[in-house]
């Protein structure tokens, strides 16, 4: 009974000590939940998921169907990329879709407001 209550209380030890090393990493776009909540949704089939209205969440380097809807939905061309940017135009006006590393395995895209247009994903 000693020896169970000793191993669960080291083992808390050692996730808490891991999660505040990791405090600002984990909460590098402020409240994580809504972020890991979006990651945890991401499928084969979903490879893609709206955290809210201008963000999106990837696994890293797995843009391509989140650019290729983007791009039909909103109908807009795409131009090129610049770094960690993809930019977009309607032949008048020029949209940048960023994108920033989230916990090194998911990328948070950051998504232009379009007049009169809203992006809502796969359907």
């Amino acid at each position: 009974m000693k020896k169970n209550l000793l191993i669960t209380g080291i083992i808390t030890l050692v996730l808490l000590f891991l999660l505040l090393q990791n405090w600002d990493v984990i909460t590098q776009k402020g409240n994580p939940f809504p972020y890991l909540i979006s990651a945890i949704k991401i499928s084969e089939s979903t490879p893609y998921i709206m955290v809210n209205k201008n963000e999106v969440i990837t696994k890293a380097n797995d843009e391509s169907a989140l650019i290729k809807d983007y791009e039909e939905q909103m109908k807009l061309k795409f131009k090129e990329q610049v770094g960690s940017g993809f930019i977009f135009t309607d032949g008048k006006k020029y949209y940048t879709i960023t994108s920033e590393i989230y916990l090194s395995i998911y990328s948070v895209w950051t998504l232009p407001d379009v007049p009169g247009k809203q992006f809502i994903g796969k359907q």
